[in-house]
């Protein structure tokens, strides 16, 4: 009855660590986000989007601009997030109206 126990229990070291978990060589289907056109409103929408196929397809992106969320909320920074100055800011301030 040991003997049996005892090769019961010394069996899975025998047998070594398990296998490593395989990667899926084929990520999900994404839809692909709405183009962006620069509209305030519509941005965290789209960064959401744009999120969510980054955590889903992270081998698909091959562009270093598109390698990561950061790099690529980077480079949307850069093209979109510019501050008001100037005309622009007197003619937003002078726009806004209490409701």
């Amino acid at each position: 009855m040991f003997v049996d126990w005892a090769v019961s229990q010394a069996a899975p070291s025998a047998l070594g660590p398990p296998p490593p978990a395989t990667v899926p060589t084929r990520e999900p289907w994404v839809s692909p986000p709405e183009t962006y056109d620069g509209h305030l409103g519509k941005c965290k929408t789209v960064l959401l989007q744009y999120g969510l196929v980054f955590d889903l397809q992270p081998l698909t992106r091959q562009d270093p601009v598109t390698s990561t969320y950061a790099n690529f909320i980077h480079e949307m920074s850069k093209v979109f997030d510019h501050p008001v100055q100037g005309q622009d800011a007197a003619r937003r301030l002078f726009s806004f109206r209490q409701n």
